[in-house]
């Protein structure tokens, strides 16, 4: 509404709204913002405190990048896509083709965890089609295939290694600034500074087009400003640069525990190849950064970086080793956060080559006589979204077991995995009954969260008649249905 002529009128009207709780206020991507957070966060909070507590504030962001800075504040963790999910969106995205492509998902376990991340399945099923039905073995062979094909499309001018010189300087240049919007005339600048090295005469404004209207990996945001399309591609583009030089370690060790270059860090693992990537993550290992000995942030970036590796370049020693040491660590902690932090290591495992000692190793914790190890190990399992029967039994056990605590974890643990078979409603139903007011609660919750999920599953199609004869007929055979709704 800028230069309407209404500007005042509007503050006027939103600051009448704002007063009387009739606004919702939507901020995404708090983990992007990388100039003024710190006032941002303040402006913020200062809604909540300064008459306008009547308003519901809603703001995203991703774990790796947010600090508890809205400490006070309700959270929420946005849990991965189900199995039903997926199946539905490939469904839908796929048709015909979506049987091969859930049963090629089966086939590659290590793309598992992928699947369960909305923007990773769509590119996932895009990639899918355009490579006569096969799926990457990997996310950086993923995100390769996807750029390429989005790079490639509307009969282009420009080489695709033109553009993805430029995408890649671009990345690392505003990423190492920490700039999330970029003005037109520094993208020009820096395009022409790339192509000096081309043998063709491209002109740079040709390629920024180019890069804008056919692929949509940089978007304009209307008043000479430009974004990426998504913070993933310019972390993908930004680990490319950076394998692409000879001083490659020297380039990220000053930033190796930056939150910001946490997916770069990992994405550089995944692309590197199998005779420099043990040296890169001997590299990391070996840190020393503020307070390692307890935070243990080189061991958890390692642990982070050997998922994304492919199998093809495994090294069995020395991921034994890492997974070993986290699998202790988890054991031994004293502190809930490491342990949630290992958490997160062990789900990006999920479906890869180390995912069997994990879930092997969290069910004999299950066993433990500590009750902080296998009160763990029953959040930890509900946590990493696998519901084979092994885990589920396990659970059930540990339900009925002799502490309070992890009778609860049990109970949520079972309503995050969503399965809703009898035996985890019956065992629920029982746990309604359980002597601690806490654990009745949990299972309640649980229960609720498996209606909830069932109650999404069932879907009424209709199919409205094309005359007008037959709707007096349409209505009678759906009269049941609409009753029950």
């Amino acid at each position: 509404m800028k230069n309407s002529g209404f500007e005042e009128e509007i503050k006027l009207l939103l600051k009448n709204w704002l007063k009387n709780g009739k606004c919702l206020i939507l901020c995404d991507g708090l983990d992007e913002v990388r100039q003024n957070k710190e006032s941002i966060i303040s402006s913020l909070k200062n809604l909540t405190s300064g008459g306008y507590g009547n308003c519901h504030i809603l703001v995203t962001t991703r774990i790796v990048g947010y600090s508890n800075e809205l400490s006070g504040w309700k959270h929420y963790e946005v849990m991965p896509l189900a199995k039903e999910h997926i199946e539905q969106y490939a469904k839908n995205y796929l048709k015909a083709q979506s049987l091969a492509f859930l049963s090629g998902l089966k086939d590659t376990p290590q793309m598992e965890p992928f699947s369960k991340n909305p923007l990773l399945l769509q590119l996932l099923c895009f990639v899918f089609v355009r490579h006569r039905l096969v799926l990457p073995a990997g996310r950086v062979e993923l995100y390769d295939k996807a750029v390429n094909e989005m790079l490639e499309r509307k009969n282009p001018e420009i080489p695709l290694s033109v553009k993805k010189k430029v995408l890649q300087e671009i990345a690392s240049l505003f990423l190492e600034q920490g700039k999330e919007v970029f003005e037109e005339g520094e993208l020009r600048e820096l395009i022409k500074n790339s192509l000096t090295t081309e043998k063709e005469d491209y002109r740079p404004d040709d390629v920024l087009k180019e890069i804008v209207e056919k692929s949509g990996l940089l978007c304009r945001l209307g008043d000479e400003r430009y974004i990426f399309l998504h913070l993933t591609f310019e972390e993908y583009f930004c680990a490319c640069y950076i394998v692409g030089q000879a001083s490659c370690l020297s380039f990220l060790e000053p930033v190796l525990f930056n939150p910001r270059f946490r997916e770069v860090v990992k994405l550089v693992a995944g692309r590197l190849p199998k005779d420099k990537v043990w040296g890169f993550i001997e590299f990391i290992r070996n840190q020393k950064p503020l307070c390692s000995d307890v935070l243990h942030q080189p061991l958890l970036l390692a642990g982070f970086c050997m998922a994304d590796i492919p199998n093809a370049q495994a090294n069995p020693a020395l991921e034994k080793e890492i997974l070993n040491k986290l699998l202790r660590l988890w054991k031994e902690t004293e502190f809930r956060p490491l342990r949630e932090e290992i958490d997160r290591v062990f789900s990006a495992m999920a479906g890869t080559r180390n995912w069997e000692k994990i879930a092997n190793f969290l069910l004999m914790a299950l066993k433990e006589k500590d009750r902080e190890v296998h009160g763990g190990a029953a959040s930890t399992l509900g946590r990493l979204s696998k519901t084979d029967d092994k885990v589920i039994s396990a659970l059930l056990g540990v339900l009925k077991g002799e502490y309070s605590g992890v009778r609860y974890n049990a109970a949520s643990a079972l309503g995050r995995l969503g399965k809703t078979d009898d035996r985890v409603i019956s065992a629920l139903l029982g746990a309604l009954k359980d002597k601690v007011e806490y654990v009745r609660d949990g299972a309640y919750s649980a229960l609720q969260k498996l209606a909830e999920r069932q109650a999404r599953e069932k879907s009424v199609k209709f199919h409205f008649p094309s005359s007008q004869a037959s709707v007096d007929t349409f209505f009678q055979e759906k009269g049941n249905t609409i009753k029950e709704l």
